[in-house]
């Protein structure tokens, strides 16, 4: 599958563009939990829509000690 593709079906769910407007919108880098706060959703739940953004290389993950940044 091309890779605009996969970015489209990774974006065809609303939780995901939900996420990732988010963070258009914001900008910088963010802890899990203070997306899923922004969002009002579970912070697994969130944890699942960026792995899905991740794998088409739309968000980055930091890793700093034992904690996430997502940009």
């Amino acid at each position: 599958m091309k890779r605009y593709e996969r970015i489209l079906k990774a974006l065809s769910e609303e939780k995901r563009l939900k996420v990732f407007a988010l963070l258009l919108h914001m900008g910088g880098e963010y802890y899990v939990c203070e997306i899923a706060d922004a969002l009002e959703e579970f912070h697994y739940n969130v944890s699942k829509y960026l792995k899905e953004l991740k794998m088409v290389d739309l968000v980055e993950e930091n890793r700093i000690v034992k904690e996430f940044y997502i940009q």
